[in-house]
């Protein structure tokens, strides 16, 4: 289910481009000195984030317009109508999920990310037989003892 909703949200338009502008930024803040960033707040129910006002934007006055760069728009972004908003996966009785899949490695370089990882982009969750990273990326489900229910 998580995969449909990726996949939902990748075609909302515009979302592609800041996926690949905040991979650019965040690329260059490591090679900058670090700096302090504000936790996102935790988001707890059934309800859709809202997905502009829940997730802390840093302004950057060194781009503007002018020079092509797209802006953060403080415009709501709507929950896409085809999704349910769960914050658990349910399973129906009856459904048995492989461990995993006949698949190639995804060859992903630094993490999988969902809008360019072989993977995600045919609706699989990375796992230890097809990812570079053996699962533990961006794309991979792994279960923690480290998380209260």
């Amino acid at each position: 289910m998580q995969t449909q909703f990726i996949q939902k949200y990748l075609q909302v338009p515009g979302v592609r481009e800041a996926l690949q502008q905040l991979r650019a930024r965040r690329e260059e803040e490591e090679k900058a000195p670090s700096h302090v960033v504000a936790a996102a707040p935790e988001v707890t129910g059934h309800e859709p984030p809202n997905l502009v006002n829940d997730i802390p934007v840093q302004d950057n006055d060194e781009h503007d317009e002018e020079d092509g760069d797209l802006q953060a728009s403080d415009e709501a972004v709507p929950w896409p109508s085809g999704i349910t908003y769960f914050l658990r996966n349910e399973i129906q009785e009856g459904v048995v999920l492989k461990e995993s899949w006949p698949a190639e490695r995804c060859g992903c370089i630094g993490d999988c990310y969902a809008d360019t990882c072989l993977n995600a982009s045919s609706d699989l969750f990375c796992a230890h037989d097809n990812c570079t990273f053996s699962g533990r990326c961006s794309n991979g489900v792994y279960a923690t003892s480290d998380v209260e229910p």
